[in-house]
């Protein structure tokens, strides 16, 4: 993981936490706070580098979230069809988790 950044540190603690919803506002302001600084002509290539790294990692991170939550719900339909059967269980035969 790169050097702690205190303007990108809070983004990757909410993704890292899996508080999505949370990480999407602080990537919209951390793109507003970009885009002035594009404007401004103070944006560099290594800051560029560096938020392409910060897309890169968050992206990951949420496959992996997102791998771990279908691996919990296959499991759980697994076990519900060792369970005691009812009305609900019956309706469903699988669960999936989608983008």
């Amino acid at each position: 993981m790169p050097p702690v950044d205190a303007r990108t540190e809070p983004i990757r603690r909410a993704v890292a936490s899996g508080e999505f919803g949370k990480a999407q506002a602080l990537w919209e302001d951390y793109a507003g706070r970009l885009a002035e600084e594009v404007r401004s002509g103070t944006f560099s290539s290594a800051k560029l580098e560096a938020t392409r790294e910060l897309a890169e990692w968050c992206r990951v991170t949420a496959l992996c979230a997102r791998s771990h939550a279908q691996g919990r719900l296959n499991r759980m339909a697994i076990a519900r069809q060792y369970g005691a059967p009812c009305a609900a269980s019956a309706s469903a035969s699988r669960i999936s988790a989608r983008a």
